[in-house]
């Protein structure tokens, strides 16, 4: 009986990832991934679940992007911080939207928010992006859905 219990409460803690990963657009995935020790994240949790692109690495929000379909991440800054670029044929679904880019390139936003992707990231599930300058978020995925760890 005890099992069971546990496999309903995790199957209910579940649910609200299941409900997210049906509503990403191709190209986009999840990884759980080990946050510097500066992150802001509840003080319980060293990992957590990282919104990524299909490579598993990291996406990130700038908090200077605050003007809906515009980056402020240009020039070097995007050299450094790669915009998570919208395949051609990629279509916006929900909360999920492309702009164009000041460069012409077609860039996803999540909730308005431009997304990246960070060069220093070499491997699947770095994120050692985040918290850079204290400008830069790492995308997390909680149980209420995608929200950034911004403080």
């Amino acid at each position: 009986m005890r099992k069971l219990a546990r496999l309903l409460t995790v199957a209910a803690l579940l649910a609200p990832f299941a409900a997210f990963a049906a509503d990403v657009p191709a190209g986009v995935g999840t990884k759980s991934a080990k946050l510097a020790a500066n992150a802001v994240l509840p003080s319980t949790m060293t990992e957590a679940t990282v919104l990524t692109d299909a490579n598993g690495h990291t996406l990130y929000v700038l908090a200077s992007d605050v003007e809906f379909g515009k980056s402020a991440c240009n020039g070097d800054c995007a050299f450094n911080w790669p915009p998570f670029v919208a395949a051609a044929d990629a279509k916006p679904m929900g909360d999920w939207t492309i702009f164009t880019r000041d460069d012409g390139k077609r860039q996803w936003a999540y909730k308005g928010r431009p997304l990246y992707t960070y060069a220093k990231d070499q491997a699947p599930g770095d994120a050692k992006g985040h918290n850079v300058l204290e400008i830069w978020t790492a995308v997390t995925v909680g149980p209420s859905g995608t929200q950034s760890a911004a403080k």
